[in-house]
C-alpha cells in the first residue's frame, strides 16, 4: 500500500507546517543504478547461488 501527499508551502512560503504534521512524512531520494551495477550485483548472487561446488571429501 502506498500513500501519497502534497502540499503548497503554508502562507506563501512564510509560515512553516507544525513538526506533528511533518513527522507524519519521510522523503527519500535515490538515483536508479545503471545497468552495470545491477548486471554486477545480481550477477554476483546468482553466480554463487548456481555455480555447482567441489565435493567436500569426507
Amino acid at each position: 500500500m502506498q500513500y501519497l501527499g502534497a502540499m503548497n508551502h503554508p502562507g506563501g512560503g512564510r509560515n512553516d507546517i507544525p513538526n506533528r504534521l511533518k513527522s507524519k512524512f519521510f522523503s527519500f531520494n535515490m538515483i536508479l543504478p545503471s545497468l552495470a551495477s545491477v548486471d554486477n550485483i545480481y550477477g554476483a548472487m546468482l553466480r554463487s547461488r548456481f555455480t555447482p561446488k567441489a565435493a567436500s571429501p569426507k
